[in-house]
């Protein structure tokens, strides 16, 4: 059986943003057994064009939770973090990126969709506790 990458993408955003199938079937305006054909990976127009709007839909919850939780974090920045002081944003789990640490300490991101690791900016190092070379 062929892994479906879109249903597991649009399973990790809506377990992030807290909703099931059936609310998002809501927020379409379409039958929940149109959302699991899209989902399942029928190849028909009506399915890959509800696919389009599924990702265009939770992309879009996706930002505006990514803005109320910076605009939450900016609220507590003078008491929290104020060594933090450009603009704030958030990577949430549905971004698929993933901090790689050395022995706990964060030294970059791993994208499992492309395969690639990139490092922290070396401006954060000191920040994160790790040391310059």
């Amino acid at each position: 059986m062929q892994r479906n990458y879109f249903k597991e993408r649009v399973e990790l955003r809506m377990a992030a943003l807290g909703i099931v199938q059936k609310q998002l079937a809501e927020k379409l305006d379409k039958p929940i057994q149109r959302l699991t054909e899209a989902l399942r990976g029928d190849n028909t127009a009506a399915a890959q064009s509800l696919r389009v709007k599924i990702d265009l839909a939770l992309t879009g919850m996706c930002d505006e939770k990514r803005e109320q939780m910076a605009a939450e974090i900016e609220r507590v920045r003078a008491v929290q973090c104020p060594h933090l002081t450009g603009k704030l944003s958030v990577i949430l789990p549905e971004d698929t990126i993933y901090i790689v640490t050395e022995d706990g300490i964060p030294v970059g991101s791993w994208n499992p969709v492309t395969n690639t690791y990139s490092e922290l900016d070396a401006v954060l190092m000191p920040v994160v506790g790790r040391r310059i070379k």
